[in-house]
């Protein structure tokens, strides 16, 4: 029999458990929706986001407002609907789109009665969210991070923005960019050298026999 090696025994690094209990997290989350609608914690869906409003483009908008909204959406994530009312009204400053005269853009899931649209502020003022509920389910429609649904002064009314490109137009965008830059050098060496050749013909030293074809 191969003879124990205590040493190396010893060198291989102990199993720790996770820091996440991943069973405990999916027992409190079917615990959670399977009580009453009002004690289930806020989830949230982008399968009625819409990025193609003009609106609510995010184009030229800084990064670091995507991770503050993330971190919005994972703490609102924490508490129940009711709560978003009630103790985290001050915060979030949740209300529906009673006054249509006001919006700029009418969306039928907001304001159409059989949906129930929330508007859920960011924090510090950096924004809106707009969605709607279905249940605990906040399903966002707009992400309004320049405040266009309303025409207030007080954020200097409405902005329009381009729409981002995608990875894949700008990398496009940048090799017409190159092809254009290559077709113009190409044009004017060509210019240069038939300068070139049209003023040294009478050159003993017959330059123009010299360029490489």
């Amino acid at each position: 029999m191969p003879k124990f090696n205590e040493q190396k025994l010893k060198a291989i690094p102990e199993a720790k458990p996770p820091k996440n209990n991943v069973v405990g997290t999916l027992s409190r989350l079917t615990e959670e929706n399977a009580g009453e609608i009002e004690n289930r914690k806020i989830k949230i869906s982008f399968e009625f986001f819409d990025s193609k409003n003009k609106y609510f483009s995010l184009g030229d908008i800084e990064i670091e407002w995507f991770s503050d909204l993330f971190e919005e959406l994972k703490e609102l994530s924490k508490i129940t609907k009711k709560q978003l009312f009630t103790e985290y009204k001050k915060k979030y400053k949740p209300h529906p789109y009673n006054n249509e005269k006001a919006l700029n853009y009418k969306d039928e899931y907001l304001t159409n009665p059989q949906y129930d649209g929330v508007q859920i502020r960011l924090d510090k003022s950096s924004g809106r969210i707009h969605g709607f509920f279905i249940e605990n389910v906040y399903y966002i429609r707009f992400l309004d991070r320049r405040h266009n649904m309303y025409n207030s002064e007080g954020y200097g009314g409405v902005v329009f923005v381009p729409f981002p490109k995608t990875i894949v137009e700008k990398l496009e965008d940048e090799n017409k960019e190159q092809r254009q830059k290559i077709i113009f050098l190409q044009e004017r060496n060509e210019r240069n050298a038939e300068i070139l050749c049209n003023n040294c013909l009478n050159c003993p030293k017959e330059i123009q026999n010299k360029f490489e074809l």
